[in-house]
């Protein structure tokens, strides 16, 4: 969400000055990023638990199923937007000082929001007083309803901290770079695959799907316990499909086929998945960030990015497409409180428009469009558009 809005801003200043290759680049990652981030504000309007919901009442419903397939594939919401930066901090030259600035001005940031999401929620009635020490620890520890959203910029700053070892890796040393992707990729998604093989055999030997399996076979020997681990390998992995090395190949014919392919499969994989404990046992609680370490969401993201990220936009609509990239950042901030004011006006879609996921991508639609307006007017306020474009 944050992406290169926090540290790569002079390259998307201007866009009109990119040409060629370049000109197409700049709008493929802002087409992901506006993706990513409609992604990101739907699942957030809570059309998840409604979906499942109304699968739980109409079981076999189309339009419900056709719903919790398309839920699946907004999994790839975080894991893009991680992708993206990876694929842009690994091909940059790096200069450690204004790196340092740049860790800094995410803390900054993240305690600042913060900060204003928790006021604001309380303006609006959607949470009870809080005191300052109250405001302080849950900027410290995250709290579910109030300001957990801003993970994603714990997860970030994490990584921004093992950037400089990576990027050192990255440049001259390719075995080391590729070693520890490996173990961290086994270290995360090959614990939620073991976990997933379990599931699928207790389901087939027993009948059911009722507990699923969260059993880490490494133990207290996995390195990556504790955080977000994942995300190190969509970080690292954008890094080495946007090398030059790598990007020519992947923008093929033949591959662009062959990631159309992956995606079709993965997305059908994962929710035939997520659809035996809906059937057979207890529906997983949340298909979309539960799904962030799941080795198809894995393979959806990637090829997500391998067939947008080449995409040359029309003129009429690129427009749109480059300022939803520039205000990413923005928008992740305003986007949930927005969400709660909307709450706090009595707006509730479920079960008025009934549950499949259509119209809350429409609501999605409407609060994307309010957060861009208040982006709009941020950016013209002195010193306040320093919170959206730092």
């Amino acid at each position: 969400m944050i992406d290169e809005n926090l540290h790569y801003k002079i390259k998307y200043r201007d866009m009109t000055t990119a040409t060629g290759d370049a000109q197409k680049r700049f709008q493929g990652l802002d087409l992901l990023k506006s993706l990513a981030m409609f992604f990101v504000i739907t699942y957030h309007s809570e059309c998840g638990a409604y979906v499942q919901y109304g699968l739980g009442l109409y079981p076999h419903s189309i339009p419900l199923l056709a719903s919790y397939c398309l839920l699946g594939i907004m999994s790839t919401c975080v894991p893009l937007f991680f992708l993206i930066n990876g694929a842009l901090l690994f091909n940059r030259q790096f200069q450690l000082l204004r790196h340092l600035r740049r860790i800094a001005t995410a803390i900054v940031l993240t305690i600042v929001w913060s900060v204003i999401t928790q006021l604001a929620l309380i303006v609006v009635g959607t949470t009870g007083p809080l005191s300052l020490i109250d405001i302080v620890r849950n900027t410290i520890s995250l709290k579910n309803g109030v300001n957990n959203h801003l993970w994603f910029m714990f997860a970030l700053i994490v990584l921004y901290c093992f950037f400089p070892l990576l990027k050192l890796a990255y440049d001259h040393s390719t075995p080391v770079f590729t070693t520890f992707l490996a173990i961290a990729a086994i270290s995360t998604f090959g614990v939620t695959l073991f976990q997933n093989i379990v599931d699928v055999a207790q389901a087939a030997f027993t009948g059911n799907a009722d507990k699923q399996c969260l059993i880490d076979p490494f133990g207290d020997f996995n390195p990556l316990r504790g955080l977000y681990g994942w995300s190190f390998v969509y970080f690292m992995l954008g890094g080495l499909i946007a090398s030059p090395n790598h990007r020519k190949r992947l923008h093929s014919t033949k591959c662009r086929k062959l990631a159309l392919g992956t995606l079709l499969l993965s997305t059908l994989v994962y929710f035939l998945f997520n659809l035996m404990f809906l059937y057979r046992g207890t529906a997983l609680t949340d298909i979309v960030f539960g799904g962030y370490s799941n080795c198809w969401v894995l393979l959806m993201t990637c090829s997500l990015y391998i067939l947008l990220e080449p995409v040359n936009i029309p003129k009429g609509v690129s427009g749109i497409i480059a300022f939803i990239g520039r205000n990413t950042l923005g928008l992740y901030f305003i986007h949930w409180i927005v969400i709660a004011a909307m709450h706090a006006l009595g707006f509730s879609i479920s079960p008025q428009f009934g549950y499949t996921i259509v119209p809350y991508l429409i609501a999605g639609l409407l609060i994307m469009l309010i957060g861009m307006c208040i982006c709009w007017l941020i950016r013209r306020i002195p010193f306040a558009n320093r919170l959206i474009t730092p």
